[in-house]
């Protein structure tokens, strides 16, 4: 792995930013402990990516954003090809509401990491929220390509079908979900709401008689089964 030549970077905040809090607070005090480790050997190695993206790390795992953004940027900075913390910089932008430079971050993992199926799906997923279905369905489905098995973005593209109302693609990868994850309940659901909305009555009923017995009556899609198949007609399946 090359690195690029000596930059200057920014400081990363916060070590002295804690004050009186420190003695009080155990958890604070064991990441500025860590985070001054880190600091120190810093001071042999100032342009080591990978002691910046150990600091990400540290801030990130103490629930520090701000400073672990910081820490992860100095990282690329100094190796631009760095794609896990360009990862990491794409889960801390979307949870600071960043949305435009999380999917920016996760379309560089892409770049130096073409398969990483996560990053792909994670793209889809922003790609969804920002209504652009097209570019969803193709980062759903470049997540698939790269892992057949990958559940939770094979559920992710049956919600982007089910959304163009393309039913039977949505069917078809909400079932490959079920296979791939018989425990991933989101995907029984939305297979049942599927159904519900095409009018395939039989169909619902056999799946919801499924999720009761899989999950529990008393689970949260055993519940939703019970109330649903109350509202169907109980009889022999159409």
């Amino acid at each position: 792995m090359r690195w690029t030549a000596a930059v200057s970077v920014p400081a990363v905040l916060l070590l002295t930013a804690c004050g009186e809090e420190r003695g009080s607070n155990p958890a604070l005090q064991r990441m500025v402990e860590e985070a001054t480790a880190i600091r120190e050997t810093q001071r042999s190695m100032p342009n080591s990516p990978l002691l910046y993206y150990r600091l990400g790390q540290t801030f990130e795992k103490y629930e520090f954003p701000d400073s672990a953004a910081t820490a992860y940027e100095a990282s690329v900075g100094l190796h631009p090809a760095f794609a896990q913390a360009h990862f990491r910089l794409g889960v801390i932008y979307h949870g600071m509401g960043q949305h435009d430079k999380s999917i920016s971050a996760y379309q560089r993992v892409v770049r130096f990491q073409p398969d990483n199926s996560e990053a792909h799906n994670n793209l889809g997923y922003l790609h969804r929220r920002s209504g652009n279905l097209a570019a969803a369905e193709a980062a759903y489905r470049e997540a698939i390509r790269i892992d057949s098995s990958f559940a939770e973005a094979h559920n992710n593209l049956a919600q982007v079908y089910k959304e163009l109302e393309e039913w039977p693609q949505a069917i078809e990868h909400f079932r490959r979900a079920m296979v791939a994850d018989p425990k991933l309940r989101a995907a029984y659901l939305n297979l049942a709401r599927a159904y519900e909305r095409m009018g395939q009555k039989s169909e619902e009923r056999a799946l919801l008689q499924e999720m009761k017995e899989r999950f529990g009556g008393t689970s949260k899609e055993g519940r939703y089964a019970s109330a649903r198949l109350a509202k169907l007609w109980v009889g022999p399946l159409d």
